[in-house]
């Protein structure tokens, strides 16, 4: 079986779990968006999702064309024949299964996989973000329960929190270790890539609830805090934008 070994990429993955790479979620997709715009030689191409599913925009929007994944396989339809627009500026747009539209045409096989690469591009880069941001609130978590005490025991001593951390901590970096072999090489077998989605929105729900469950444990106090709210919804927020 052929692969694609990426060391670039895979460095840019470790540096944003690693909180090394400052840039936000929205610059890191926009460098994705531009390589492929270079490999399509398309005058624009940007990603999207909608209820699941994985398109592109390409060319402009009054004028261009979607690039939508359906049933594991790569679509090109006029803008205006495939969708209907909500709102232009937020990119929201209403889609239906491809079988509904008359003008659809099948993409290319050599495009086929440049499409697959760049769009398990895409989600492994929002799963990097839910992780990194998942690190975050757990070691915040850790840091803010060694000050407090219920009953005059430190709660870090108590079985539930200890428990409950130990499982976070284990389960955490076990979707990290899974998502950086993942980043360092993609097999092209279409069935494969299928599973690696399955895979990766099967770990962003974890991450999802892992974060769930820790933040009942600080109380009242850990809830209010700002650190944990703003990266608690941006979990929730990146977890929603799954994609296929």
């Amino acid at each position: 079986m052929k692969t694609l070994k990426s060391p670039s990429f895979s460095t840019r993955i470790d540096s944003i779990i690693d909180n090394i790479d400052e840039n936000t979620l929205y610059n890191e997709l926009l460098k994705e968006e531009q390589k492929l715009l270079q490999e399509l030689k398309e005058v624009k191409v940007s990603f999207g999702w909608k209820n699941r599913d994985l398109y592109l925009f390409a060319g402009k929007h009054q004028d261009g064309s979607i690039l939508y994944l359906d049933n594991n396989v790569w679509w090109k339809m006029s803008f205006e024949d495939s969708v209907k627009v909500y709102s232009l500026d937020e990119e929201e747009l209403s889609l239906k299964k491809v079988e509904q539209y008359k003008n659809v045409i099948k993409v290319p096989s050599h495009q086929q996989k440049k499409l697959w690469i760049y769009g398990l591009r895409y989600k492994i880069i929002l799963a990097s973000f839910v992780l990194k941001f998942s690190k975050l609130i757990l070691q915040f978590c850790k840091d803010y329960i060694k000050e407090r005490k219920t009953f005059g025991v430190p709660i870090a001593k108590h079985q539930m929190v200890y428990d409950t951390f130990v499982i976070a901590s284990s389960e955490i970096e076990g979707n990290i270790l899974f998502l950086r072999e993942l980043s360092t090489k993609f097999s092209i077998d279409e069935a494969e890539y299928s599973k690696f989605f399955k895979q990766i929105n099967f770990m962003l729900e974890n991450s999802t609830q892992i974060i769930d469950k820790i933040l009942p444990v600080l109380g009242a106090f850990g809830l209010e805090d700002p650190f944990i709210i703003k990266n608690f919804l941006k979990i929730h927020h990146i977890s929603m934008l799954k994609g296929v």
